[in-house]
C-alpha cells in the first residue's frame, strides 16, 4: 500500500492497516514478509491490530478488500458511509483474504492489490 502516495499526489498520504478480524499483535505470515521484502518493504516488525473507531474516524477514505468488510464497518460506524470503499471498486471485484492459504495465494492477492492501488492512484486528488 505504500505506492498510493508515491509521486502522483501532492499532499502527503498516511496509510494505516487494521483488520475486522485481526488478532492484536500477531505477526505477518512469512509469505507476506517475504513478498514485501522483494519489493523493498520490511514487515518484520509489523503487528496486526483490529480496526477501531479512532483509526477509521481519522480517515478520509477507508479501503477494504471485500463487500462484507464494507458492510461491517458501515454498520458499526454509520458516520463513515460514503468514505468506505472496496480496493477493487474500479474493477468491480472483491479481493479474497488469503490468510492461511499457500504462498501462491498470497502472491496472487498481492498482485491484485497492486493493480487496484494503481487504479486508486489515478483517481486520488492531487
Amino acid at each position: 500500500m505504500f505506492a498510493v502516495g508515491a509521486g502522483r499526489c501532492k499532499r502527503p498520504i498516511s496509510v494505516a492497516s487494521a483488520g475486522v478480524a485481526a488478532r492484536s499483535g500477531q505477526r505477518s505470515p512469512e509469505a507476506v514478509v517475504s513478498l514485501m521484502a522483494e519489493r523493498g518493504h520490511d514487515l518484520a516488525g509489523h503487528r496486526a491490530r483490529p480496526v477501531t473507531r479512532e483509526l477509521v474516524g481519522q480517515a478520509d477514505l477507508v479501503l477494504v478488500m471485500e463487500v462484507a468488510q464494507k458492510r461491517f464497518i458501515e454498520a458499526r460506524w454509520p458516520a463513515l458511509k460514503g468514505r468506505v470503499r472496496r480496493l477493487g471498486d474500479w474493477r468491480g471485484e472483491d479481493i479474497p483474504d488469503p490468510y492461511g492459504e499457500s504462498g501462491r495465494h498470497y502472491e496472487d492477492c498481492l498482485l491484485r492489490i497492486e493493480a487496484c492501488l494503481a487504479d486508486w492512484q489515478e483517481r486520488l486528488p492531487s
